[in-house]
């Protein structure tokens, strides 16, 4: 994961806990601990990994979910929609649009559906 690929507000693990960004630097995040600023850490960007998105985080979130076809899912929210698939092997894949082909891609983690939500809606994604 790259610094680039992150948003303030985007939600990473740090030794295994949620945490916030609120700031982005080249190779590194900060963390506001009190919500006052008046303690921020700073975290090398390798130290944190994303977090992968699952159908209970899509739940906690407010998507619903209808059933396709049997192994096809599609999960929406105030008119955003994303579908999935199941597959024994690999587990449950996102992505944005009906088809499967070679343009679509995976949404495999909380803070790409962050980014896409806010690209598409207009709106933070509140989690």
């Amino acid at each position: 994961m790259k610094t680039s690929e992150l948003r303030i507000g985007n939600r990473l693990l740090h030794n295994g806990q949620e945490i916030t960004v609120q700031s982005i630097f080249e190779d590194s995040i900060n963390l506001d601990i009190t919500g006052n600023w008046e303690v921020v850490h700073s975290i090398p960007i390798d130290q944190c990994e994303p977090i992968l998105l699952t159908e209970l985080h899509l739940q906690k979130i407010g998507f619903k979910r209808q059933f396709v076809s049997p192994d096809l899912e599609r999960w929406s929210q105030s008119g955003f929609s994303l579908h999935g698939y199941s597959n024994k092997e690999e587990g449950l894949h996102f992505w944005l649009g009906y088809y499967i082909n070679s343009k679509n891609k995976d949404i495999e983690y909380l803070h790409q559906l962050q980014n896409l939500y806010q690209s598409v809606t207009g709106e933070e994604l509140e989690l």
